[in-house]
């Protein structure tokens, strides 16, 4: 049986599913795209992106005023909710991003969160030292299981797992529930993480769905996410409306940016709840 399953990295990570078979929990995907001709190509600083973003913000609701634009780039989407303390980072990547945010919010921690053995290998030589930053080499989905990945391309992110007849390297990472990471985050530091900041090239749509099924709104003062439209998410609109509804009750949409980039901040007329 496949269940769709999807995780999260910040930048250029990808989509995945859930295998059960022979009573394994293998979480069998693609860092990638979805393999067609709708699949956006393009390349910047030598890295594919296949799944093209959903840079429409008004797609649920064209009655909305749109919320303030942010610049391109880590620069826009690494200015987070001010005074943010905690930050949870699923997909840390190579690391560009987290640079980036303790640039803007250098008192900030943060929990990184990357599955890929090369990404955790760079994220470790890179800010191992930094007491900033704590670094979990797991991936975040709706699930927790072990994922086969085929790794392909520059820093395997020209990779799709949607498209199992691509030959490439395969490399076995683990994914944990989203709702179990932000539960330990949290009984580490003894409170709600401040943001949670979500870019995984179709996995939002999962992993957003979790977040919300598990009572989380409300109680993350920010959360911002890239939108995708992978080929694989069945009833994609619908999906994402039904999350924004969910979010439009506690938050206020703040920014939107290029990439599909939004960003929720809650209510100040909403009394955080506990947890």
């Amino acid at each position: 049986m496949l269940i769709a399953v999807f995780f999260g990295i910040i930048a250029w990570t990808q989509a995945l599913g859930i295998n059960k078979g022979k009573g394994e929990n293998i979480l069998s995907l693609p860092l990638g795209a979805e393999g067609n001709s709708s699949a956006l190509v393009s390349a910047t600083n030598g890295l594919k992106f296949l799944v093209p973003h959903d840079d429409d913000v008004n797609e649920c609701d064209s009655t909305q005023p749109l919320p303030p634009k942010i610049e391109n780039g880590p620069d826009g989407h690494s200015r987070l909710y001010p005074g943010a303390r905690v930050i949870v980072d699923i997909g840390g990547n190579v690391g560009n991003d987290i640079e980036k945010i303790l640039e803007n919010h250098p008192k900030a921690r943060i929990y990184t969160f990357e599955p890929t053995p090369d990404y955790f290998s760079m994220l470790k030589a890179r800010f191992g030292k930094d007491p900033r930053v704590t670094i979990s080499n797991t991936g975040a989905s709706k699930a927790t299981g072990d994922a086969e990945f085929i790794m392909e391309g520059n820093h395997g992110v020209g990779t799709s797992g949607m498209d199992h007849t691509l030959e490439g390297e395969h490399v076995v990472v683990h994914l944990q529930d989203i709702d179990k990471i932000l539960k330990d985050v949290q009984r580490k530091i003894g409170d709600t993480p401040d943001v949670v900041t979500i870019n995984c090239e179709g996995c939002e749509y999962d992993v957003m769905q979790r977040i919300v099924d598990q009572g989380w709104l409300g109680k993350i003062e920010f959360i911002q996410l890239s939108w995708h439209m992978p080929a694989d998410v069945m009833d994609r609109v619908a999906k994402r409306c039904k999350i924004e509804r969910a979010l439009w009750r506690h938050y206020d949409r703040t920014h939107f940016g290029k990439s599909g980039w939004v960003g929720w901040t809650l209510r100040k007329n909403v009394k955080k709840e506990e947890r």
